[in-house]
């Protein structure tokens, strides 16, 4: 039998939700900015070397418009972010819906070793701002 949702998890999955919706229509919507030579990132302004998040938004924008390419010309993690969150906005707006959890066949599993899944991404994330310095 299927556990319903709590208050707390339509809270939570409504926020996924909307962030993956605001993330993919302000990409859509705002692709380039009359900003755009302005340095944002304090990292990268104090040290003059691109932090490990830099690149992530127009990653997401060139994922977004389909240039798929280009998003990982930019940043690897822009299109594994927009699929992810997709992915998890796409179960949480199913739960919702049904007012139950869903059960696909990596959730026990996704349960018991999430962290590990973290902090690995971390790592990755962290190793791949290394080469993006050196090479």
């Amino acid at each position: 039998m299927q556990e319903l949702l709590t208050a707390r998890e339509q809270r939570r999955g409504w926020w996924i939700i909307g962030l993956f919706v605001a993330l993919a229509v302000g990409s859509w919507i705002f692709p380039h900015s009359p900003l755009d030579g302005i340095i944002w990132c304090p990292f990268r302004r104090v040290t003059g070397v691109d932090c490990p998040g830099c690149g992530i938004t127009r990653a997401c924008t060139a994922f977004v418009r389909g240039n798929f390419l280009e998003s990982l010309k930019y940043h690897w993690f822009g299109s594994v972010l927009m699929l992810g969150l997709g992915v998890a906005a796409g179960q949480n707006f199913v739960q919702i819906v049904r007012g139950r959890r869903v059960n696909w066949w990596g959730s026990r599993l996704w349960h018991q070793h999430e962290h590990v899944f973290w902090r690995v991404s971390l790592g990755v994330l962290l190793l791949y701002s290394v080469a993006r310095i050196i090479f």
